[in-house]
């Protein structure tokens, strides 16, 4: 488990992440975010460990919010493609406008 905490400094929104992985590999296994009063705020949890374009992967995210129980946001990754060319105009301001 890794925690991490801002500067006091930085502009942010969490006062605290949990960062709970596997230890043999890394993969994250759990998040969880705390709010500037240290409130639980939110839990993200990885599932579906499998093999994408060569790398062991968590391929299903679940978002769970404190303040709303029983609501989630599930996000899945059905194929991925790592360290592809991406073209430096594709992230310009003209193209972001569109």
């Amino acid at each position: 488990e890794v925690t991490c905490l801002p500067n006091k400094e930085a502009a942010v929104v969490w006062g605290k992440v949990e960062v709970v992985v596997y230890a043999d590999d890394y993969l994250p296994l759990r998040m969880i975010y705390y709010d500037e009063d240290l409130f639980l705020s939110r839990t993200l949890e990885f599932t579906n460990i499998e093999m994408m374009d060569g790398k062991m992967i968590p391929t299903m995210m679940n978002i769970f919010p404190t303040d709303e129980p029983g609501e989630s946001t599930t996000v899945k990754w059905e194929e991925i493609q790592f360290d592809i060319t991406i073209d430096d105009e594709f992230f310009s301001l003209r193209k972001l406008q569109q």
